[in-house]
């Protein structure tokens, strides 16, 4: 009874190895999560890269959520995001800017920072990217503005598909008949 046991175990194993095997081998990297810092007072939040179609149409978009918890608020001047990619958008080290919203932001808030990346170089989606920035603000107390100040950050995420914007639909009742 035993060797019955003993023989589905195996091809049982020896299934689970072909499909790893045809499922192609990953880098270890592929199955960490993404990762973002910034600093001890600017937790951040996520980092995304996204593609919207293989046209290269609409730009690329790194994207980068963070938390102001410097205890007071900033100001983030126009271009307030600079990222430093390789090979993607265009071959070679490239620099993007960006904004990042709102740009007078009190202490607590969340702070969203997007970048467009014209061009036609994508890395393929699912690939592990890595990305380096700097952030200038200025610090803001009583209305006073101080700086400018930069500081450097750096985040680890997959390459991975935009969402497409579905379209909205409203159905109405009429009050008068009850029909919906």
């Amino acid at each position: 009874m035993l060797s019955v046991y003993a023989w589905a175990l195996l091809i049982i194993a020896i299934f689970v190895a072909f499909i790893f095997v045809i499922s192609g081998p990953k880098a270890p990297i592929s199955y960490l999560p993404p990762v973002c810092n910034i600093e001890p007072l600017l937790p951040c939040v996520q980092s995304t890269l996204t593609s919207v179609n293989t046209a290269h149409s609409i730009p690329i978009k790194y994207t980068v959520v963070f938390l102001d918890s410097l205890g007071v608020g900033m100001h983030l001047p126009a271009n307030a995001i600079s990222v430093t990619l390789t090979n993607i958008g265009s071959t070679g080290t490239n620099v993007y800017n960006g904004t990042c919203l709102p740009r007078n932001v009190s202490s607590g808030t969340r702070v969203i920072c997007a970048v467009s990346i014209p061009g036609s170089v994508e890395p393929p989606l699912g690939s592990t990217t890595t990305a380096t920035f700097d952030l200038h603000y200025y610090t803001c107390k009583s209305g006073v503005c101080t700086g400018p100040y930069v500081t450097a950050g750096a985040s680890t995420q997959s390459m991975s598909p935009a969402y497409v914007p579905f379209y909205n639909v409203t159905l109405y009742t009429s009050p008068t008949s009850g029909e919906k």
